[in-house]
């Protein structure tokens, strides 16, 4: 799992820095990375091929956990705590995710595939905007500010 706090800089880079705890299933995350650019960190711990964007002006995954093992190992959840590092859901910028598909015999994926040696990677953002740092363009400021100032005039007025 890659995480993208934007332009943010980690406390540090081992476990007990980011405050790793309450892991479960025990022993199963492990932070492999901060403040990288790679889309990799090992076999089946990876983003190549997706190259998503992430945030400026630091271009960096913040946090980079490794989740089980490689290859389905019957783990369908995994749990564990950080320190808030003083964010809010609001600084998640991005999150990418490579995931080992599951089946087995005849099934099958949503989309026929049998295949089920293989991985699917994605990404998103939260609330699926992206970025999420949008600078006003300045017409909206001007008009946000005209309003203030008719909201400001209209109330000297009632005052006379």
């Amino acid at each position: 799992m890659f995480i993208d706090f934007g332009d943010q800089t980690m406390p540090g880079s081992t476990a007990s820095d980011i405050g790793l705890t309450n892991v479960s299933p025990s022993g199963q995350v492990t932070l492999w990375d901060v403040d990288t650019v790679s889309n990799d960190c090992g076999g089946g711990c990876n983003l190549n091929g997706l190259n998503p964007s992430l945030e400026a002006p630091d271009g960096e995954w913040e946090l980079v956990f490794s989740l089980g093992s490689q290859g389905f190992n019957n783990i369908q959840t995994f749990t564990w705590t950080t320190d808030d590092f003083s964010l809010g859901l609001d600084d998640f910028g991005l999150v990418g995710v490579r995931a080992q598909q599951q089946c087995s015999g005849s099934n099958t994926l949503e989309n026929g595939n049998s295949d089920c040696g293989g991985s699917d990677k994605s990404y998103g953002s939260a609330g699926g905007v992206t970025p999420r740092n949008i600078i006003p363009e300045p017409t909206s400021l001007f008009v946000f500010g005209l309003g203030l100032i008719m909201v400001s005039t209209l109330g000297r007025r009632r005052q006379h």
